[in-house]
């Protein structure tokens, strides 16, 4: 079966990503930490095996993609569209399962650490399952599969939020569909997840992990 990749990532310009961290980012910026990130996902990206790849991006202006195309020349690279993050979900499912692909996973672009099996794990159980969640530790999810563009999982969830999985798991089951689930993870959205992902490189002795956020933040 044809299976799909998608990171969820915008472009990162200066005072429009990763805001919440730059208090505790020591003579460092926003824009570059998330610039790591980048780099690291493509490469946990790279480990997995699939058919597709892309990378969806937002901006809040016209801005092209180049440093996306930089890090990652062999995805494809795509325009996120729609009102919000659950519209422009619904849209990337849509556009990508007409296309000839049978499975597409979509995750998040701040989870360094994030191991490949999660990815590899999420596609074989996407095989018996309708969806399938990567449940994050504020309360929503790091990564969502799909077969089919559902797009009632997507509406009236308050995005941004600590329910956000818990509403998606009453639309799940409110659609009637069969849920799966890969081990939890932690987004680094602001200063307890910035310091959780340090502590963790600390401890980590593995240069291979997160190697572009270790040359950051000089761990």
């Amino acid at each position: 079966m044809n299976r799909c990749l998608v990171l969820f990532a915008r472009i990162p310009k200066k005072n429009e990503v990763k805001t919440r961290l730059r208090p505790y980012l020591l003579n460092g910026s926003s824009e570059g930490i998330y610039r790591a990130f980048l780099n690291d996902m493509v490469q946990i990206a790279n480990q997995v095996r699939c058919e597709n790849k892309f990378i969806a991006f937002i901006s809040s202006n016209n801005s092209k993609p180049a440093f996306l195309e930089s890090i990652a020349p062999d995805f494809k690279i795509v325009k996120q569209v729609g009102n919000n993050l659950g519209e422009r979900m619904y849209q990337v499912f849509k556009n990508i399962l007409k296309c000839e692909c049978h499975r597409v996973i979509i995750i998040g672009t701040d989870i360094p650490t994030l191991p490949p099996g999660n990815i590899h794990m999420a596609f074989e159980k996407l095989i018996h399952s309708d969806i399938v969640l990567g449940p994050s530790m504020d309360g929503g999810y790091y990564l969502v599969g799909l077969k089919k563009p559902h797009r009632e999982i997507f509406l009236n969830i308050d995005w941004g939020t600590n329910q956000v999985f818990h509403q998606t798991m009453q639309r799940i089951k409110k659609a009637k569909l069969i849920v799966s689930f890969v081990p939890q993870c932690y987004d680094i959205d602001n200063g307890e997840g910035l310091h959780r992902l340090i502590d963790e490189l600390k401890e980590k002795k593995d240069d291979a992990i997160a190697y572009w956020t270790r040359k950051y933040l000089k761990i």
